[in-house]
């Protein structure tokens, strides 16, 4: 998928990495366009 417009708004995205920085990143983008998501760094047990 190229385009966040591709994705459902009725889909939960998992977004799981060890930088905090990417987290925010994507958190941001995802938050601005209304999509639901879930974050995790890759320390934690999901």
């Amino acid at each position: 998928m190229n385009n966040l417009q591709e994705v459902s708004r009725e889909t939960v995205i998992c977004i799981v990495d060890n930088n905090d920085s990417n987290l925010k990143l994507l958190s941001s983008l995802l938050k601005d366009n209304n999509y639901k998501f879930l974050v995790a760094n890759s320390r934690e047990k999901f």
